[in-house]
């Protein structure tokens, strides 16, 4: 079926196809009341951790009075009830978002917040969406083949703050765009008009941006989380002690403080929330049964986010300790150039690896593996002692699992908290990488337990 798609876009002019979804997209919109022309509308883009930062600004808006609901990768949520994203779509089709945003509305929302990818801004997904800030998080080379190259790609993303600055006014409501300008491509969407701009950094002086910018004035990364001082626009300062760990949470928890001092929100008051962040479904998701090393979930599909994982949980191993990877690449003719390089990363970092199989669609889930394994073999890695590929996912969680002694990590990812693996012909299958390794770290605690009650009992003389 998505071949079938695949073949009918190629076929029809683009102008035409455009032509379809504006027509679609308004439509589905006007029949659900245009939700967002009474709610002030946040749409989070970038490459990665777009669905943390919706997360994140929902829990400051929340934790300053205001009512939220948002529709992201992992999560949608609407009122006071969060469930996982079963779609397997960032942003869902026309009818399904629409209908969502009505529900927020009514669950008397006074935000919503949309993580809006590039693929949904190509099919004209934000179209009768009333966006009041856009947000920028950062740009690595991703769905490269879809949309034809890199610049396309910015290009998509760019319509997003196309249709803020051109988008009508609400009464009280500013237009704000809100950008990482540690990003080299951040130049691209601060270009367009809107109210205010606002900057976040790690690194860039002030100057560099006309309008505000929020950065820590010093800040630490460690395996027991993040703490770093924030300054608000009137110089108050507030040092913030986060158990999220990684440098790209703290860019992540930036990004939703910047979104809140624009909304007013005080210093003192994101400190709170700042405090109380938790990690998000399937992001850098511990998984505990009791044991006696880490297992870590990850939604990581590109080079870059893999790698800062990989570098992340390396800093927290103690003395030979080692990191056990469990990794794949989704098929459907995405990203191919990408599938030696993430083979490549786990080379660098990790002791020993799993690919596996992902999301295949339509392509042979094999040929997949073997591209991602390429990048092993590149580097000098031997099939056996040093990686697998297997093709069931279950198994090579469970290989995985079995390699890992106290004190290492294990770190799964490529599919977060998904629900389903998308086969061919648009079958899917059920499964959780979460679930998967519960149910087997469950089984091996309980077989130790067994273990240890059988073997006898030494007397002492």
């Amino acid at each position: 079926m998505r071949a079938l798609k695949r073949i009918i876009r190629g076929l029809v002019p683009r102008p035409l196809l455009f032509g379809y979804h504006y027509v679609l997209n308004w439509v589905s919109m006007a029949l659900a009341g245009f939700p967002t022309r009474s709610l002030i509308t946040i749409g989070v883009t970038g490459t990665n951790g777009k669905t943390s930062v919706v997360s994140y600004i929902s829990d400051l808006l929340e934790s300053a009075g205001f009512r939220t609901g948002y529709v992201s990768t992992a999560t949608i949520k609407v009122g006071s009830v969060k469930r996982l994203n079963q779609l397997k779509m960032t942003m869902p089709g026309r009818w399904t978002l629409a209908r969502m945003l009505r529900y927020i509305k009514k669950s008397g929302a006074r935000y919503a917040i949309i993580e809006t990818s590039s693929q949904g801004l190509e099919m004209g997904r934000h179209l009768g969406i009333s966006y009041d800030i856009a947000v920028f998080t950062n740009l690595t080379p991703e769905h490269v083949e879809a949309h034809g190259s890199f610049e396309n790609y910015r290009a998509a993303k760019e319509k997003l703050f196309k249709a803020l600055s051109k988008g009508k006014r609400k009464k009280d409501v500013k237009k704000i765009i809100v950008a990482n300008i540690d990003d080299a491509n951040a130049r691209y969407f601060l270009q367009y008009d809107a109210d205010q701009k606002w900057g976040y950094s790690l690194g860039v002086d002030q100057a560099a941006l006309p309008g505000m910018v929020v950065r820590p004035v010093e800040y630490a990364c460690g395996p027991k989380g993040i703490s770093f001082t924030l300054k608000d626009q009137q110089g108050q300062t507030a040092h913030i002690q986060s158990s999220l760990i990684g440098i790209f949470n703290l860019n992540n928890m930036l990004a939703a403080a910047t979104v809140a001092m624009s909304q007013g929100i005080s210093l003192d008051k994101i400190k709170v929330a700042l405090e109380k962040l938790e990690g998000v479904p399937g992001r850098m998701e511990p998984i505990d049964e009791g044991q006696d090393y880490s297992v870590i979930v990850d939604y990581a599909v590109v080079p870059e986010s893999l790698e800062l994982v990989y570098k992340t949980l390396r800093e927290q191993l103690g003395p030979n300790k080692k990191l056990i990877a469990v990794l794949g690449s989704a098929g459907g003719g995405r990203d191919v150039a990408k599938r030696p390089k993430l083979g490549a990363l786990a080379a660098r970092y990790a002791y020993r690896a799993a690919v596996t199989n992902e999301d295949p669609y339509d392509e042979e889930p094999m040929n997949i593996i073997k591209q991602v394994a390429r990048g092993l073999e590149q580097a000098g890695k031997i099939k056996g002692r040093d990686y697998v590929t297997l093709l069931n996912r279950k198994t090579a969680i469970a290989w995985a699992l079995k390699q890992a002694g106290s004190g290492d990590i294990v770190v799964i990812t490529g599919k977060g908290c998904e629900p389903v693996i998308i086969a061919a012909n648009g079958k899917r299958i059920p499964h959780d990488d979460r679930t998967v390794a519960r149910e087997f770290l469950q089984e091996q605690l309980q077989r130790a337990r067994l273990k240890a009650n059988q073997e006898p009992v030494q007397q002492q003389s």
